[in-house]
């Protein structure tokens, strides 16, 4: 009969050992965490707002200060109240002494509730201030109704994410004199009723038909073309032209969203020498008529509302910016209304 091997004992003891030390490691850390956290002095956060109301662009400012066991240099931030939570705006740091100053935003129209908060350090606890309801109006009072809007598809809430940067490109051919400037013009309205980010990032010389005809990184294009460049999409007797290419299922906050993904606008280059006014305008023409495609292809339908720029077939002098129809429904396409997330 063969001689079994001896094999290698287990210690029992030191086993039952190293698994106590195990357990009790896992159920220490978070323990000491916890009290290091709790033993942080806390902070607290005062504000003292100069008003809580401004035009825009007006100046609007937060004075305050952080303190807490151990004053130092602190990071303030300013949040502001979208309906799918809470979204950083501005941020400063305080002086040596705790004392900070904060520049509200004032670029884009809303009236929502906002609140700074103090970020935690490793000595010294985070701080929320009391929310206040801070409110951005235009520098004049829009025109016509605030029901003056309606979606660009019935029953469906198609817009761009706002809570990331949309990028356009534009072709300038064709266009005549100041295209580019007008464009980037048209763009900064819908900014300040949006609170939407717009960035050109490049030209193009080619009119898209397709979702294949959007190079990478390019949620947006505006040229200047003429109907057989558009295919016959656009007709021949119109000023210009805008159309969704694609979109992708999405949801924020409030529930199914329709993520526009690319969209072009063509203004039609034969009626180029139309494009102007016999009088001066608060704003060039052509910029109003960008601001009606810009806000086609944000998630606005046409209206028959007069004094809003979602108005197909008038395009008056006196009807230089935003309409209160306007404002409310690029409102209902833009910050306030949340930030939108891909299923």
């Amino acid at each position: 009969m063969q001689a079994r091997k001896p094999g290698r004992l287990v210690n029992v003891g030191v086993v039952a050992g190293v698994v106590l030390a195990v357990v009790a490691t896992a159920l220490l850390v978070p323990a000491l965490e916890a009290s290091f956290s709790s033993a942080r002095p806390a902070s607290r956060i005062s504000a003292t707002w100069s008003t809580s109301k401004a035009a825009l662009g007006d100046k609007a400012t937060i004075r305050g200060r952080v303190t807490s066991k151990r004053i130092t240099s602190r990071t303030v931030s300013l949040y502001l109240s979208l309906r799918s939570g809470w979204r950083r705006v501005a941020y400063t740091h305080t002086g040596p002494n705790g004392y900070y100053t904060m520049k509200v935003p004032t670029t884009f129209y809303y009236s929502r509730p906002m609140q700074l908060r103090a970020r935690p350090t490793s000595r010294a606890a985070g701080a929320t201030s009391a929310s206040k309801t801070f409110t951005v109006v235009p520098r004049t009072a829009p025109r016509g109704a605030t029901t003056g809007w309606t979606p660009a598809v019935s029953g469906v809430e198609q817009r761009f994410n706002p809570c990331t940067t949309v990028n356009y490109r534009m072709s300038p051919l064709g266009a005549g004199s100041g295209a580019t400037a007008d464009v980037k013009a048209a763009f900064a309205l819908a900014t300040q009723a949006t609170g939407i980010r717009f960035r050109q990032v490049s030209q193009t010389t080619s009119t898209p038909r397709s979702n294949r005809d959007f190079p990478a990184g390019t949620d947006i294009i505006v040229t200047w073309d003429n109907s057989a460049g558009t295919g016959g999409a656009m007709a021949a007797d119109t000023l210009s032209y805008s159309r969704v290419f694609g979109t992708r299922e999405a949801h924020d906050a409030q529930g199914p969203v329709r993520r526009v993904v690319h969209a072009g606008i063509v203004l039609n280059k034969d009626f180029n020498s139309v494009m102007t006014e016999p009088k001066p305008a608060a704003t060039r023409m052509r910029v109003r008529i960008l601001m009606h495609e810009i806000g086609a292809v944000l998630g606005l339908g046409p209206v028959t509302s007069r004094n809003q720029r979602m108005l197909e077939d008038v395009y008056d002098v006196d009807v230089a910016e935003w309409g209160a129809g306007d404002v409310t429904g690029l409102g209902r396409v833009g910050l306030v209304e949340g930030c939108v997330t891909d299923n």
